[in-house]
C-alpha cells in the first residue's frame, strides 16, 4: 500500500450545468497525484476518506481519472475502490481526483487528502512467528504449533521482514496488507482469519550507504588534519562548480570561455557546455560546434588507458573502490560525448541530404565536392558508432537516440523501427518517438500500418485531459 499526497490542488466553480435552479453554484476540488511504476502491476486507487461512502457521503462526488504521461486515459473509478482494478505497465502516471460540494469551505478541508495506491504483490509473503521476544530478535526457535484450550492466552511475536529485499520503493507510512490465519482443528480446513498490516517505519536503506558511512568515519580523522590546508582549494572548486551550473542560463559563451581559460582539462566543464549546445533552441546552427567540442573532450580522455583498466582483472587495493568510481565517471562522460557527437553528425548528414540531390544521374548537376563531403561525414558517423559500441551494447537505453538516428541515416529502417518498438516496451513512448515510427512506416511503404497508427495517435496523445 503506497500513500500519496497531492502535488496540486485547485478549487473552482463548475459550469452552467452544475447550477441549482435557485442559482447556487457547485464547486469542484481537483487534486493531482503522480506516481511511477518500475514494473507492470495490478492496482486499486483508494481515496480512503470517501471511498467507503456513496449516498451517505457529505460530499457529492469522488470520481478519479487515471492518465499516463501522454494524457491518455487508462482508468476511471468512484466510490468502493475494490471494484476498480487497473492493470498498468511500468511508467509514469497521474491521478486527477474530483470532489464536488456547494460549500467551498468544506472542499478546502480536503486540500491535502491522501490516496492509497494498492498494488498486488507478485507472490505471497510469509512472516516467521516466534514464541518469545528474544527468539524473534535473534531469529531462532521459530514457533511451530500448539494446541490450546478455551481461555488460554499465548503471546506470539512476528519476525522482521527485510523490506529492502521485498519492497525497494517502500517509504515510511507505506504498509503491506494481508491476513493472519489460525487453525481451529487438526484437519487444517477449519480456520479463523483476521486482517493484518505490516507498516514500514522508515525507507529502505540504499545499498552501500553503510559501507560509505563506515569509510567516512574511518577517514574523518585524516580529513580533519588536512582540511585546514585545503580550505582555499575547496572554496575555489565550489565556486567553479557553481559557475558551471549557471552555464545553461548564460546568454552567451563568455562564461564558458572564462572557465575554459582557468580549467582547460576539467572534463565536467566541457561536458556541461556540450549539453548546453545540444539542448539549445538553435541546435541546428551549432551542429559543427557540438562535433568540435565533442572531439575536444575525447582528446582529453585517455581512451586506451580506460580500455585497459576495464579489460584487466580487478585487484583488491585500499583505494580500489574510489578508483573504480572515478573511472566509471570518466566512462560515463565518454559515452555521453560519443552519443551527442553521433546525434550531431546524423543531423548534419540529414541536412545535407535534404538540401538537394546527392546521387549523380543523367539530368542532375551535382557538385562532386559536396558528394565527397557527405561521404566523409557518413564515414565519420560510422566511426563514432563503432567507437560507442566499444563501451555500451547497441540495446542500451542510454544510446537509443544515437542508435536510431544512425540507422535512419544508413536507411536501416527495419532496425530503427525495431529499436523504437523496444523503447516503447521499456517505457512509455513519447509523441516524438510515435511520429518517428509513423515516418518509418511511410519509408517502408507500410501504408496500412501508417494509417492505423495515425488514427491511434489521436487517442494515445490527446492535447488535453478528458473532462469529468
Amino acid at each position: 500500500m503506497y500513500i500519496f499526497r497531492p502535488s496540486e490542488n485547485t478549487i473552482k466553480p463548475l459550469g452552467i450545468r452544475d447550477i441549482f435552479p435557485n442559482g447556487r453554484h457547485i464547486y469542484e476540488l481537483l487534486l493531482l497525484y503522480n506516481f511511477t511504476l518500475s514494473k507492470s502491476a495490478d492496482i486499486f486507487i483508494n481515496a480512503y476518506l470517501l471511498s467507503d461512502l456513496l449516498y451517505e457521503s457529505e460530499y457529492e462526488g469522488q470520481m478519479w481519472m487515471l492518465y499516463d504521461s501522454n494524457k491518455m486515459l487508462v482508468g476511471v473509478g468512484d466510490a468502493f475502490s475494490e471494484r476498480y482494478n487497473v492493470k498498468l505497465e511500468k511508467g509514469e502516471y497521474f491521478i486527477r481526483l474530483q470532489v464536488r460540494h456547494e460549500n467551498k469551505d468544506k472542499l478546502e478541508r480536503l486540500n491535502t487528502m491522501e490516496v492509497i495506491l494498492e498494488q498486488k504483490i507478485t507472490s505471497p509473503l510469509s512472516l516467521d512467528i516466534f514464541p518469545s521476544r528474544s527468539s524473534a530478535m535473534t531469529a531462532n526457535s521459530k514457533f511451530t504449533a500448539k494446541t490450546m484450550t478455551p481461555g488460554d492466552i499465548m503471546p506470539l511475536f512476528i519476525g522482521h521482514l527485510p523490506h529492502e529485499k521485498y519492497m525497494k520503493g517502500a517509504k515510511a507510512g507505506h504498509y503491506l496488507s494481508g491476513n493472519i490465519i489460525y487453525l481451529k482443528s487438526n484437519d487444517k480446513k477449519s480456520v479463523s482469519t483476521y486482517p493484518f498490516k505490516y507498516i514500514f517505519s522508515s525507507s529502505a536503506a540504499k545499498k552501500g550507504n553503510q559501507e560509505r558511512k563506515e569509510s567516512a568515519d574511518k577517514t574523518t580523522d585524516d580529513k580533519k588534519s588536512t582540511e585546514a590546508n585545503n580550505v582555499s582549494k575547496q572554496m575555489e572548486e565550489a565556486v567553479r562548480d557553481l559557475k558551471i551550473t549557471w552555464l545553461p542560463k548564460a546568454q552567451d559563451s563568455s562564461l564558458y570561455e572564462e572557465l575554459k581559460q582557468a580549467y582547460a582539462d576539467y572534463i565536467p566543464l566541457h561536458l556541461a557546455q556540450l549539453k548546453v549546445l545540444d539542448e539549445s533552441k538553435d541546435r541546428d546552427e551549432k551542429l559543427s560546434d557540438i562535433v568540435n567540442l565533442a572531439n575536444d573532450i575525447i582528446s582529453k580522455i585517455d581512451v586506451t588507458g580506460l580500455l585497459g583498466y576495464y579489460g584487466m582483472k580487478t585487484v583488491s587495493e585500499p583505494d580500489a573502490a574510489s578508483k573504480r568510481k572515478e573511472m566509471d565517471k570518466i566512462k560515463a562522460a565518454l559515452v555521453e560525448t560519443y552519443i551527442k557527437k553521433g546525434n550531431a553528425l546524423a543531423s548534419i548528414v540529414k541536412k545535407q541530404e535534404e538540401n538537394g540531390p546527392i546521387i549523380p544521374g543523367d539530368d542532375s548537376d551535382v557538385d562532386a565536392e559536396e558528394i565527397m563531403r557527405l561521404m566523409a561525414q557518413k564515414e565519420l558517423l560510422k566511426d563514432t558508432f563503432q567507437d560507442l559500441l566499444k563501451w555500451v551494447e547497441v540495446t542500451d537505453s542510454k544510446a537509443s537516440s544515437f542508435v536510431i538516428a544512425y540507422y535512419l541515416v544508413m536507411k536501416h529502417y527495419g532496425r530503427a523501427l525495431r529499436r523504437l518498438l523496444k523503447e516503447g516496451e521499456e517505457k512509455t513512448m513519447t509523441l516524438e518517438q510515435f511520429e518517428k515510427m509513423i515516418e518509418l512506416f511511410d519509408d517502408l511503404s507500410w501504408t496500412h500500418c501508417s494509417k492505423h497508427f495515425r488514427n491511434m495517435k489521436l487517442v494515445r496523445y490527446p492535447k488535453n485531459y478528458q473532462p469529468f
